[in-house]
């Protein structure tokens, strides 16, 4: 069980970690994350922090990742996705989460 459990203790490559954080339906509202708790959940695990609405940061890693919500795209259950376009310190780009 414990060599089972060593694949979970693995640090998860930015990507999976900054569309964990950008894709979701969380928000801040008077400074508080709001939102679905697994959600919630998802980005404290990935160690990651809404600074606000627009705006996720990383705690960890490679400094000070940020990534700037430009557009959100509400999920849609038909299509079981959602999608939003974020800046990552640069050029924009893309993060699309399915179920």
């Amino acid at each position: 069980r414990e060599d089972a459990l060593e694949a979970f203790r693995q640090p998860l490559p930015f990507l999976t970690t900054a569309v964990m954080a950008a894709c979701s339906g969380l928000t801040v509202v008077e400074g508080e994350v709001v939102g679905d708790p697994l959600e919630r959940a998802a980005l404290q695990a990935v160690r990651w922090f809404m600074v606000s609405p627009e705006l996720t940061a990383s705690r960890v890693g490679r400094g000070a990742d940020r990534l700037q919500v430009l557009s959100r795209f509400p999920f849609v259950s038909e299509l079981q996705r959602m999608a939003v376009v974020v800046r990552h310190q640069g050029p924009g780009g893309g993060y699309l989460e399915g179920a």
